[in-house]
């Protein structure tokens, strides 16, 4: 049920704000590379990810991005490898400076688990989230970027330990930026 709300809920702000992106300035899409740093009781991960952007007044822009990252993970109750999808979307702030453009902001995902062995349910992950974009070419860029991820899982079996599982992470991302 909570994963169908999530669902339903991403996909209701991103066709509310199609209508914006043929009034919006600039719409950007980008893939990369991201390495998850584990603070909690998963391993570390690795992944990749898709986003889209469109520019809203300045200095915001409204971000959506598909997000995979898996690794391994052992605790009390088992273990295996993992599989996180996260849909979803954050408000950045972007300053353009002479060489390069920075950003901050925030945002969420609606995280899709997938852990071998364990039944830990689908959860609501937010993001917090600083970068910086360097210009290879007229609509190029380099996008490297950092954020910090809170992601408690709990299980479906509440005898399972440990219960909430703590996924929380620094991610660290690599990519490119197309400005369309």
């Amino acid at each position: 049920m909570r994963t169908g709300f999530g669902i339903t809920t991403i996909m209701g702000a991103i066709m509310l704000t199609c209508p914006l992106a043929g009034m919006a300035a600039g719409q950007r899409i980008g893939a990369g590379l991201e390495y998850d740093i584990a603070l909690g009781d998963i391993d570390n991960g690795i992944g990749g990810y898709v986003s889209y952007e469109i520019d809203l007044p300045a200095p915001m822009t409204l971000m959506f991005e598909v997000v995979y990252a898996g690794g391994d993970f052992d605790v009390a109750a088992g273990s295996g490898s993992y599989g996180i999808v996260g849909v979803g979307g954050a408000l950045l702030f972007m300053h353009d400076f002479d060489a390069w453009t920075g950003y901050l902001g925030a945002g969420c995902h609606n995280s899709f688990n997938d852990f071998a062995s364990i039944n830990y349910d689908d959860k609501l992950s937010m993001l917090w989230i600083a970068g910086a974009r360097f210009a290879i070419a007229d609509r190029l860029s380099a996008d490297v970027g950092l954020r910090y991820r809170t992601l408690r899982i709990d299980s479906i079996d509440k005898t399972i330990e440990p219960n909430p599982l703590d996924a929380d992470a620094i991610l660290l991302r690599v990519g490119l930026v197309y400005e369309l």
